[in-house]
């Protein structure tokens, strides 16, 4: 990251959480481990984005799998709307060259299942998306709603942080006066290979550090088990193949 920002000023936007301000919890990640991040620099999210910004890469999400989707629009999806709607007034003072917004692969379904054939997955508000995010935030339509209806897939249901992804996607396609936008999936957000970057109470970076100790390195096992999860594997693989192709 120095390397890639040696004349370059990175402005990262912490929020506070569980009794920390969003400048602590900055210093604890970018300038703890002994490894600081020379050019980045805390600032407020709800300060305005400076009218030098070249690049905004927004990936901040309330990741709890629960069903409390007008939490997740109120904690996640308006804030990041409203630094989109800063994006688009930058746009015209010719400084800002593009916006990366990093939206998971759980936005998706997994193989074996079949993907949908359009760019963004296709649910119940993609043909008033604004309207529906209105609806949901003013409590006209709950979770229930949104997953007895037809025109959902069921991924997008499965709990509130995948179908606030899905809508989030839909209302960026809405937004014509944003600059360049990439939206990116990753399939996994990890950790660093020695376990001390990333949450460290995240699946990711507990299991790296679980297998750097004794009692994590080696776990008994006949073998049996590898074998019927690799054929298992061969199998979901061979009925994607199988089902991907299908008009």
């Amino acid at each position: 990251m120095d390397k890639l920002a040696e004349d370059k000023k990175v402005l990262v936007p912490v929020r506070e959480k569980r009794g920390k301000s969003g400048q602590e919890r900055f210093e604890s990640i970018f300038r703890g481990g002994g490894n600081p991040h020379k050019h980045t620099q805390w600032i407020d999210p709800a300060a305005p984005i400076p009218d030098e910004t070249e690049v905004v890469i927004l990936n901040a999400f309330d990741v709890a799998f629960h069903t409390d989707i007008a939490r997740v629009l109120r904690e996640s999806v308006a804030p990041m709307l409203a630094l989109l709607e800063q994006c688009t007034q930058l746009r015209a003072k010719g400084n800002l060259k593009k916006v990366v917004i990093v939206s998971t692969a759980y936005v998706q379904p997994p193989i074996p299942f079949r993907r949908c054939d359009g760019p963004i997955t296709p649910f119940n508000g993609a043909a008033d998306p604004w309207g529906t995010y209105s609806q949901i935030l003013n409590g006209e339509m709950v979770w229930q709603d949104l997953v007895d209806d037809p025109r959902s897939d069921t991924h997008s249901t499965t709990n509130a942080y995948i179908y606030a992804k899905t809508l989030m996607e839909h209302l960026i396609a809405t937004m014509n006066e944003l600059p360049r936008t990439t939206i990116v999936r990753p399939s996994v957000i990890g950790p660093s290979s020695d376990g001390e970057r990333g949450n460290l109470a995240s699946p990711g970076c507990a299991s790296v550090r679980l297998m750097s100790t004794p009692i994590g390195r080696f776990v008994p096992s006949s073998g049996c088990e590898s074998a019927k999860s690799h054929t298992h594997t061969l199998r979901q693989r061979n009925t994607f193949c199988r089902t991907s192709t299908v008009p």
